[in-house]
């Protein structure tokens, strides 16, 4: 299953119309006289493949190194937010992907798509689990110091969700000789686009809310902690959703013009018909350990969860602009620049 391009914001999308109305009566209450604005822009942008490279896996021309990985992760955000004194409004678009599969299926689909060799006589699993989604959302929050070194911030968002594909493959593969291979596998799964077999839904793209939290903490001169929990609590009823369950087996075999086998699969719809669905917006949590050793010079260790996905990162920071590191769950190299209008940080591997 391919990782989608993330989509682009929708001008005319009715949630970021009543979100900007109702940004309009939040700003009145603020205190215009306040020193602290803000406008900002914001994007942020990771992809992580644990088997391989995105390129290597959806590109048949690329013979990578495969790894034994089980999940890939992917989100996209950007959007908009506007600050006067301890109080924010924003608005942003979000895609988040998550998928989990057996090593052994990524290896089977990966010998499958670049025509590798398969290995004989072996009974492989098929497993994948996956969540997409976009979101749209309109947020409003608002700090607080209940003591000088703490503050704690709560964000209500208000969503539309769209674009959702949710659910599980569960099956087995039986490979014989000379590349030679049957399959059966069962599917059970809600979209509003179905990657499976190309069916699209007309049903309407649903609302709900979610709750973030921030915590700052500095329990000395030169330690601070911040936390954050994406979608710590969320609520997203769907009143229709197109519910599918799916049996498939391989059937009747064929050489295409280069001599691979190619089926033409027994699909068996078990299921297929609209209903109630209550969705779990997937949690991101992070958390940064700072340590400041010299006004120039400090250090800080944060630890990213998205899903099931645990990332650690290990930075330095000079004179508070410019910071670098290594990304230990991908052993990847990070470099970032915070400046006063801008802000810039890229991660990557090779």
């Amino acid at each position: 299953m391919a990782l989608r391009k993330p989509s682009s914001f929708h001008q005319h999308c009715s949630l970021l119309k009543s979100g900007i109305f109702a940004a309009f009566f939040y700003l009145l209450t603020l205190d215009t006289r306040a020193d602290n604005k803000q406008l900002s822009l914001f994007s942020d942008q990771f992809i992580y493949s644990g088997a391989l490279s995105v390129k290597e896996a959806l590109d048949a021309t690329q013979q990578g190194h495969y790894q034994a990985g089980n999940i890939s992760i992917a989100w996209q955000k950007k959007g908009f937010t506007t600050r006067i004194g301890n109080r924010f409004f924003s608005i942003s678009e979000e895609q988040q992907v998550a998928y989990r599969y057996a090593a052994e299926t990524m290896d089977f689909l990966y010998r499958v798509n670049h025509r590798m060799n398969l290995p004989e006589q072996q009974n492989l699993p098929l497993s994948i689990e996956l969540k997409q989604y976009t979101l749209q959302k309109a947020s409003f929050a608002w700090r607080f110091q209940p003591q000088a070194t703490l503050s704690l911030q709560p964000q209500i968002n208000f969503v539309q969700i769209k674009n959702i594909f949710e659910g599980k493959l569960q099956g087995n593969v039986q490979t014989g000789n000379n590349n030679d291979y049957d399959f059966q596998f069962d599917s059970d799964y809600v979209y509003q686009e179905d990657r499976l077999f190309g069916s699209d839904s007309h049903f309407k793209p649903s609302y709900g809310y979610s709750l973030d939290f921030t915590v700052n903490w500095k329990p000395a001169t030169q330690w601070t902690l911040w936390f954050q929990s994406n979608n710590l609590i969320n609520r997203v009823n769907w009143q229709q959703l197109d519910h599918s369950i799916v049996n498939a087996s391989s059937s009747s075999k064929t050489l295409d013009e280069y001599g691979y086998l190619k089926y033409n699969p027994n699909i068996r719809w078990l299921k297929e018909k609209p209903e109630t669905y209550q969705q779990t917006l997937i949690m991101q949590n992070t958390v940064r350990i700072n340590y400041q050793s010299s006004p120039r010079w400090g250090y800080q260790l944060e630890a990213i969860q998205f899903d099931r996905f645990f990332q650690q990162r290990l930075t330095a920071k000079f004179n508070k602009s410019i910071q670098f590191g290594w990304e230990t769950t991908t052993n990847s190299l990070l470099f970032a620049y915070y400046g006063k209008f801008l802000s810039l940080s890229f991660i990557g591997d090779n």
